[in-house]
């Protein structure tokens, strides 16, 4: 009988990395955009291959959970130390008066 593996179990080994293709399957995203979130520092990554031409970039799959995890929405994190805090809009004197300018100038 055949099993076919879970999810899980695709993504137990630490070192393992994927391709580009896959990475972006696995975030939903372009191609493109995950090599610009390795070229950023959101995900982890490297090159392949040797010689002139390296046979191309492997993402690390623990940074992909990891990128997971920091972009989770209404997702409970493991502990409050996790747990990001909550940016507020800034309302004091000097952006009061940024704003008056911007808008005399007719920017906003």
């Amino acid at each position: 009988m055949i099993r076919l593996a879970t999810p899980l179990e695709l993504d137990a080994d630490p070192e393992e990395a994927v391709t580009v293709d896959v990475a972006a399957r696995r975030l939903g995203v372009d191609s493109a955009t995950v090599r610009a979130m390795v070229r950023s520092g959101e995900l982890d990554g490297f090159k392949a291959g040797k010689g002139r031409e390296p046979g191309g970039v492997r993402i690390e799959a623990a940074s992909i959970r990891e990128y997971k995890r920091r972009h989770r929405i209404n997702g409970t994190p493991a502990n409050d130390a996790e747990r990001l805090p909550r940016s507020r809009p800034i309302h004091n004197a000097a952006h009061e008066e940024v704003k008056r300018r911007f808008r005399a100038r007719g920017i906003i």
